[in-house]
């Protein structure tokens, strides 16, 4: 009987995990604009704050952002830095629209080149997106956003291991190392 339970367990986790997954989102979106092979630095953006933002773990958030960025190589700068992240929760439902793309870095490695124009996608994102935004300073235009929809609720907010990991998925879909940080051999 004992050797039944495991495989089982195993089996009804897998199912949930089927089911449930639909729920949730985690994409990114990028520009074509986007000198990401260019960048070294970046600093975050004050934002303004609103009722429900009170609830918002802004220290953590920031700390999982920048251990992430220094994990690539990304310096954090006051004076002219190359990005401006701006991270933001959402506490509603709500409809998005991103971009059909093939993944950064693959788009990277064909040098740039766009040969096709890519279809908008709406997704439908649930109470508990995170979004974290990149700004081209020098161009003052969105580069980058990563977003983690339907993963958290109030209740987990205070927790740092599921901030940080939150954090951790969206940067799984950033992997664009700071310029002269890393070079392929």
């Amino acid at each position: 009987m004992r050797r039944l339970a495991l495989p089982t367990a195993i089996m009804l986790i897998g199912m949930a995990s089927c089911f449930s997954s639909r729920d949730f989102v985690v994409e990114s979106d990028y520009s074509y604009h986007g000198n990401f092979r260019n960048y070294k630095s970046f600093t975050f953006i004050q934002m303004q704050k609103f009722n429900q933002d009170s609830l918002v773990p802004d220290d953590l958030i920031k700390d999982a952002i920048q251990f992430r960025m220094s994990l690539l190589g990304y310096e954090e700068v006051q004076k002219e830095p190359n990005i401006l992240v701006a991270y933001k929760m959402f506490f509603s439902d709500f409809v998005f629209q991103g971009w059909d793309q093939p993944e950064l870095e693959k788009w990277l490695d064909s040098e740039g080149i766009v040969e096709e124009e890519f279809d908008p996608v709406k997704y439908k994102l649930k109470q508990g997106t995170l979004m974290i935004l990149f700004v081209d300073r020098k161009q003052k235009k969105a580069i980058w956003q990563g977003y983690n929809s339907g993963l958290i609720d109030p209740r987990s907010l205070d927790d740092e291991r599921f901030v940080k990991g939150t954090v951790r998925t969206i940067f799984d879909k950033y992997k664009v190392f700071a310029e002269g940080y890393y070079r392929k051999g």
